[in-house]
């Protein structure tokens, strides 16, 4: 399993947290579907 680092940026609507995993190098915005 990936480790997670929670990241909160600022957006121009406000803010928006995505979880990235370093190891793969992409975005999850859905992480529900890999923490079973």
């Amino acid at each position: 399993m990936h480790e997670l680092e929670a990241k909160t940026t600022a957006q121009s609507g406000g803010f928006s947290t995505r979880y990235r995993c370093p190891f793969c190098r992409t975005d999850m915005e859905n992480v529900t579907e890999f923490i079973v």
